[in-house]
């Protein structure tokens, strides 16, 4: 008997089946920084997200959220560890609620069910919890050895040090388990030929109904997610690279990336099986080849896999940067509407 798993919104994990991990920045602001703190500000009210640690080499070490925002009663800590080469090898996160928080959370989590089967939205319910939970510095909290990890990546490389095969951990329940694997296929230039991500077979979950594209309603189907596959093959042209997409072997879609001359991406065009377009995205960048302006043509909610993605709110986002190329602020706008402000507050040794 096969067993559907619904989950809301706001416990989503962070590694969703098809994305195309890794898609990591990890904030490259040079030696000599201590930390770096991210604000966002939306509605005029700016709240402190996440801050970046960095070591001596200048290493993007550790990551601590969960001061403000969406979600108040848990805090993470995020490790980004290094092999001898400076490869990124693993990155693990782990969790603290306080006991308070915790048993709010119990409260919240046993009306939660009946309460979005009653309304379909759990939106008045987050706003009667939210006050009610403590909030809690991640970093002054006790990030001993006991504390769960609940998702962690592993990156191995070949001996040309380029990436092979990244595992990727979640946990259902109290476990972790190996969810999904990355393959990586290289031709005889050395150039990404084929990436495959395969969804690990877990008893315990063998469908699973998704939501609707940046919504927290569900999506009419029943996606079937472990012991499947999905491939991109890539084909390279002189300003252009062709990608495809397959599910279980079968196409799904089709992307064409386009380059400026100094290989930057440009245009991001992306196409269903039957040619329609699910999305297209444009860059702008500066005399220093740093990303300006970024455009969201058009979105329909789907990847190239068929499956559907939360959307980032504007369609327009414009970057700014110190004089060392730091990264400092981004402004986002829908159309001519300036409505959100993310900061980096860079700290020194």
């Amino acid at each position: 008997m096969k067993t559907a798993i619904y989950i809301l919104l706001s416990f989503l994990p962070c590694f969703v089946f098809g994305q195309d991990y890794p898609k990591i920045d990890t904030l490259n602001y040079g030696k000599n920084i201590s930390h770096v703190r991210y604000f966002m500000q939306y509605d005029g009210e700016e709240m402190l997200l996440e801050t970046y640690w960095f070591n001596d080499l200048g290493k993007h070490t550790i990551t601590y959220s969960g001061y403000d925002g969406y979600v108040l009663f848990k805090q993470t800590k995020t490790i980004f560890n290094y092999d001898t080469y400076g490869n990124l090898s693993e990155i693990a996160s782990i969790y603290y609620i306080s006991p308070k928080n915790d048993s709010i959370g119990k409260l919240y989590s046993n009306e939660a069910g009946e309460y979005f089967r009653k309304y379909k939205s759990i939106e008045k319910l987050d706003n009667k919890y939210r006050s009610l939970y403590e909030r809690v510095n991640p970093e002054s909290v006790n990030w001993n050895s006991d504390l769960p990890v609940y998702e962690k990546m592993i990156f191995k490389r070949n001996v040309l040090g380029r990436d092979s095969v990244i595992e990727i951990y979640n946990t259902f329940g109290d476990k972790i388990y190996l969810d999904e694997t990355v393959s990586f296929f290289y031709d005889s230039k050395n150039n990404l030929e084929r990436k495959k991500w395969m969804d690990i077979t877990y008893s315990d979950i063998l469908e699973f109904q998704a939501f609707k594209p940046s919504s927290n309603e569900l999506a009419d189907t029943i996606t079937n997610l472990t012991g499947s596959y999905q491939e991109k093959t890539f084909k390279y042209f002189k300003d252009s690279i062709v990608i495809q997409y397959f599910v279980n072997g079968e196409l799904t879609g089709n992307e064409i990336q386009r380059m400026v001359d100094n290989g930057l991406l440009k245009t991001e065009l992306t196409l269903n099986a039957n040619g329609d377009t699910i999305s297209y995205y444009r860059s702008v960048y500066d005399s220093n080849d740093q990303l300006k302006t970024w455009y969201r043509i058009i979105d329909t909610g789907y990847n190239g896999f068929g499956y559907a993605t939360d959307l980032v709110c504007g369609n327009i986002k414009k970057y700014q940067y110190d004089y060392n190329k730091r990264l400092l602020q981004i402004d986002t706008y829908e159309n001519d509407k300036h409505i959100c402000i993310e900061r980096f507050e860079i700290n020194k040794k």
